[in-house]
């Protein structure tokens, strides 16, 4: 120590960076490790794992996932080598990270804690068209019922997961909302203005959702704004069938990603500053559309949280399936184009619908849909970190997790650009998959459809390296496409404890 403080201390002081302090900033050290590792950043001790093998030797941890359970001391000794190497990249990000921290820290609606989910009424739903405009104003300037569904989409058991925007990473931006900028808003006296949202994203050389385009409405369902770009990378596959955007759609477009989405940045922030209000963003799965545009605001609404399937807690229903449901048509005929205007339009009306309800939509109840029973005599294998994936005679080893009586006969690998793989396993019965699964030693539990599900597999390749993965069936109950989840199994069992008790 110099002067009685810690090397890390006087290394943020003499570069005139933020000082770290335990423990509350020790999320902001895990992040910061987190992307010099994915980055390769080196120290004077090497990249973050040549620094393990230097301090540890081969006790070294040497995956990613360690970081986030690693001590204090160990990820403040990575950091000041890396000061102490002059890595200039290295000292932005720690000023980036930082500046992410104090800004949430600051922020009325981040981070979040989701309160007890609200209870779904259990009255039955009408299925209506939407209401005239007078009316819907009427309820837009109720700032009680479009908070109330704010606060329904944080309440979802999965808003957290889904909302954790990696925003401290480069190329990310907010929006000027109150919430990131102001610490003494008044939320219950703010004007709220709605903007449906609904992005288009392809599969590029960069990734399988980049953004490709995206559609912004307004409360009336008027056209705001729609730009196509020119994503990042090589393009793969435009995904027509889902996007309905053609290569002759992109002839001429020179709009980067970059451009079209601080075009939307500066239309939020001008409506806010002229009109002294604060915009909500609303759209379907609105998570996925922030994280292709690298934005973050709030607040929003997520219509995929406001609504549920009966018996699956977790579950999303899509919006053509909450809009049948709600409305009682199609989104769309079966043969027509995909298109995100409308995609836009149908979560803003939802919530309408929802705010001239003045109460939850009961539970979707889910499809009787049976899954084919080819696929039946399969298993998907999931959460497989890709570098396993990589080792000589890969399915020749993997197939040895299951008795030599129960083993696969082929190993496929699902296409996608992600640290994880997942892999399919074709048996030749589905006597022979259901018996796979169950010989094979895991935490049993159910995915988000109610599909019987085993996590922390042991993998364990010829190396001696080990690997965790998780492993499911391809359908629930009785080859249904959905079952139920645990929670609502447990309740069915309590009610009719407590009737055969009567």
């Amino acid at each position: 120590s110099t002067w009685g403080f810690p090397p890390f201390f006087i290394s943020l002081m003499l570069l005139e960076l933020p000082q770290f302090h335990k423990p509350q900033d020790l999320p902001t050290l895990v992040r910061i490790v987190h992307e010099a590792n994915r980055r390769r950043l080196k120290g004077t001790k090497g990249t973050y794992f040549e620094y393990l093998r230097h301090r540890f030797g081969s006790a070294a941890k040497l995956n990613p996932r360690d970081i986030d359970v690693t001590s204090w001391d160990v990820l403040e000794d990575f950091i000041t080598t890396l000061i102490a190497a002059g890595e200039r990249n290295f000292i932005k990000m720690i000023r980036r990270h930082f500046r992410w921290t104090n800004r949430i820290r600051n922020c009325s609606l981040r981070p979040l804690t989701p309160s007890t989910p609200t209870t779904n009424s259990t009255s039955t739903s009408t299925s209506i068209t939407p209401s005239p405009l007078g009316r819907i104003f009427n309820h837009i300037n109720s700032t009680q019922g479009t908070w109330a569904l704010i606060q329904r989409t944080h309440s979802h058991p999965t808003f957290s997961h889904r909302f954790q925007l990696p925003s401290y990473e480069r190329f990310w931006k907010f929006s000027d909302a109150p919430c990131f900028t102001r610490n003494d808003t008044n939320w219950s006296q703010l004007k709220l203005r709605l903007l449906g949202l609904d992005c288009e994203m392809c599969e590029t050389s960069e990734g399988d959702r980049e953004l490709l385009g995206f559609t912004v409405v307004d409360e009336k369902s008027d056209l705001v704004m729609h730009r196509l770009v020119q994503p990042r990378g090589t393009i793969i596959d435009l995904r027509t069938a889902i996007t309905g955007i053609t290569e002759k759609d992109l002839e001429g477009v020179t709009l980067t990603w970059k451009e079209a989405r601080d075009d939307l940045i500066k239309h939020i922030n001008t409506i806010q500053q002229q009109t002294d209000s604060v915009v909500v963003l609303v759209g379907h799965s609105l998570h996925h559309d922030l994280v292709c545009m690298r934005m973050d605001h709030h607040p929003l609404i997520d219509t995929s949280l406001l609504f549920s399937f009966k018996g699956l807690s977790t579950a999303i229903p899509s919006l053509a399936q909450v809009y049948e449901h709600v409305f009682g048509q199609p989104l769309r005929e079966a043969d027509a184009a995909h298109s995100s205007f409308q995609d836009a339009k149908a979560a803003l009306a939802l919530v309408m619908h929802e705010l001239v309800q003045g109460q939850p939509t009961p539970p979707i109840p889910p499809p009787r849909e049976t899954v084919p029973v080819e696929q039946l005599k399969q298993l998907l294998a999931h959460k497989i970190l890709e570098v396993a994936t990589k080792s000589p005679n890969f399915d020749e080893q993997f197939k040895s997790v299951f008795p030599p009586e129960h083993r696969p006969d082929t190993v496929t690998a699902l296409q996608g650009k992600s640290r994880f793989a997942k892999l399919v396993l074709t048996f030749s019965s589905v006597d022979n998959a259901n018996f796979a699964f169950k010989s094979v030693k895991g935490v049993e539990g159910r995915d988000a459809w109610g599909r019987p599900q085993k996590e922390q597999v042991t993998l364990t390749l010829a190396d001696g390296k080990s690997f965790h993965f998780s492993l499911r069936k391809m359908a629930a109950h009785a080859g249904q496409v959905m079952g139920q989840d645990r929670t609502e199994k447990k309740r069915k069992r309590k009610r009719a404890d407590k009737s055969e008790a009567v």
